[in-house]
């Protein structure tokens, strides 16, 4: 029923809304930017400009065949239709949902992952654009934005130490989705311990949650001072959402290595509630697992979205390798998907 309601819902800002904008969005321009690494192709829409942008409708083009679109999203929270493709055309669409305010400036539509699966020249295309302000007025685009690749232009992260390790095909699938960097040598160091910092982005990307511009005084967090640029937008766009907490003084602590326990309390927040009263796990050492994070670790071992250790251990205060939180966060990923598709 919910399903259908946002789909009413859509179908209603996009079919109904009438062809007018405000004079100030007569600014508003369409970008396309993309990554190849001659395997897989990451193609991202931005808007530049915009002013009250509430949906939008995108149609593209692409060759079929020597491409497979394998993932689409969008960067604003909201409702997606699932991409639609006929022969060479996609057409992906999404809106706000409620009283959400419009969007403005430059802001980033859609992403789109596409896996090549025959070799020679292809041409991506961003064709027409819909877009509807919070009072259902839209402005048509034929942008025609086109470009052709042939092989890796714009090449990702090297990833260099992550040949054979076992978590070597999700950590370079993250970062075709932009949901993970290497270090500037070009390593991503899958061992090293993650902090609260670096999770708290790996998981605002995985969702699509933008990060929010923060002024250097914000108060969202005590110790907002200390959490790095790259970083704090997002923590405060997750503690927006519901997803991030600080801890009872009211700090972030980003420089603290994640443990399981908060991990799993982290990353079952975006569940469906079915998961969060699942019976307890059957974790030998569930005695050690802290009261607070029971419900946490229950869902995520029932979810899959962690597995035990050593022993059928859960290890709540252990803590988390960058190979293991990448791992985690792309089950969530998936999880997200099937609700989506299904």
């Amino acid at each position: 029923m919910l399903l259908t309601r946002k789909l009413i819902i859509l179908a209603c800002i996009l079919l109904l809304a009438s062809p007018s904008f405000a004079r100030a969005d007569q600014v508003t321009t369409l970008q396309m930017n993309y990554v190849d690494d001659g395997h897989r192709l990451k193609l991202s829409v931005k808007a530049g400009g915009a002013v009250d942008l509430y949906a939008y409708d995108l149609k593209l083009s692409f060759d079929a065949d020597n491409w497979k679109l394998i993932h689409s999203s969008s960067d604003i929270q909201g409702f997606s239709v699932p991409s639609k493709i006929e022969g060479n055309l996609l057409r992906f669409a999404h809106t706000q949902i409620g009283s959400a305010p419009g969007k403005n400036g430059d802001v980033r539509l859609a992403s789109f992952v596409f896996e090549r699966i025959a070799d020679g020249v292809s041409t991506f295309e961003l064709r027409e654009a819909k877009l509807v302000n919070s009072k259902i007025d839209s402005k048509h685009y034929t942008p025609n934005l086109i470009f052709s690749v042939k092989k890796a232009t714009n090449p990702l992260p090297l990833l260099t130490d992550m040949k054979g390790h076992w978590a070597e095909s999700l950590v370079r699938e993250a970062a075709i989705l932009g949901i993970v960097n290497g270090y500037a040598d070009g390593t991503f160091r899958p061992k090293q311990q993650v902090t609260r910092a670096e999770f708290a982005v790996m998981l605002m990307r995985a969702l699509n949650i933008a990060a929010v511009e923060t002024p250097v005084a914000d108060k969202t967090f005590a110790d907002g001072n200390v959490i790095p640029t790259w970083a704090k937008g997002y923590a405060v766009a997750g503690q927006r959402a519901g997803l991030l907490q600080g801890y009872g003084d009211g700090t972030f602590r980003p420089w603290r290595n994640i443990s399981r326990i908060e991990l799993a309390e982290l990353t079952v927040r975006s569940l469906d509630t079915a998961y969060k009263s699942t019976p307890a796990t059957t974790m030998n050492d569930y005695d050690a697992i802290p009261i607070w994070g029971q419900a946490a670790a229950n869902a995520a071992v029932a979810s899959g979205l962690m597995k035990g250790k050593g022993s059928h251990m859960f290890e709540p205060n252990s803590y988390t390798s960058r190979a293991e939180a990448v791992t985690v966060v792309m089950r969530l990923l998936r999880i997200h998907l099937q609700y989506e598709e299904g």
